[in-house]
């Protein structure tokens, strides 16, 4: 089975980055890089992942340029599915290949179009979703990489595996051939920031560590605690509206 190559997106080759989203990009490039200093940790190790749900397509496109300008590799992440093929289609192809990623609980009647679009999953919370989605890439021909979505904080309105369920879970997905882990997702507890979030993706490092020290990547922190993420290990951070702000507080 091939594991497909998402195709670069088309877009008019006119696009440029808005003022606004392009230091908003270096600030947040910064922070990245003084915390990966204080880690002692290669910034190249973390990978930036933007948070489009809450941009308009013209925004998303300006962002992926100016992420394509300062060298990044260009992940776009969206939570729902038909808002993640929606933007493949309005942005067109890009001139620079973009990884439009899933980061919202999946709904087993969206998997074909998740399966079709998502070039990496970072949500998969149950087992139903893990058999449906394979069958929806072998199907496809596809071998999609996928995080397993872990809840450490015991909140209910969180989706994932609890933390007694992972191994049964990683056993599981790990015998499904449409389907390559490549490691685990958290979210830390509403309302902590970037030091109190800490013991939460700690805990997620450290479940890896072992039950998988064979998976690359933890996709885990936000734009309210990412640099406590890269403090504890995280290869993915999810930002949003820390990219997005606009100088009057405003975000898209």
């Amino acid at each position: 089975m091939r594991r497909s190559v998402p195709r670069p997106l088309r877009s008019p080759p006119a696009v440029t980055a808005d003022p606004t989203l392009r230091a908003n990009l270096e600030r947040c490039l910064d922070e990245i890089r003084e915390a990966c200093d204080l880690a002692s940790r290669d910034p190249a190790e973390v990978r930036l992942l933007a948070v489009t749900k809450t941009a308009t397509s013209i925004e998303t496109a300006e962002m992926a340029t100016a992420m394509h300008e300062a060298g990044l590799e260009v992940l776009l992440g969206e939570s729902r599915v038909q808002a993640l093929a929606g933007k493949a289609a309005d942005l067109g192809d890009l001139p620079f290949p973009v990884s439009l990623e899933l980061i919202g609980s999946l709904q087993s009647n969206k998997a074909r179009s998740a399966a079709r679009f998502a070039a990496r999953i970072h949500s998969l919370d149950r087992s139903s979703i893990l058999h449906r989605l394979d069958a929806c890439a072998r199907e496809l021909d596809r071998r999609i990489p996928a995080f397993l979505q872990v809840n450490l904080s015991g909140e209910a309105t969180k989706h994932g595996f609890a933390e007694g369920e992972v191994e049964a879970a990683l056993e599981l997905a790990r015998g499904l051939e449409g389907l390559e882990i490549v490691g685990f997702m958290t979210m830390a507890p509403r309302g902590t920031d970037h030091e109190t979030a800490r013991p939460c993706f700690a805990r997620c490092r450290e479940l890896r560590d072992r039950l998988a020290p064979d998976l690359p990547w933890l996709s885990m922190g936000m734009s309210g605690d990412f640099r406590g993420a890269i403090l504890e290990g995280a290869t993915h951070l999810r930002i949003g509206s820390h990219l997005f702000a606009r100088n009057d507080g405003g975000s898209p």
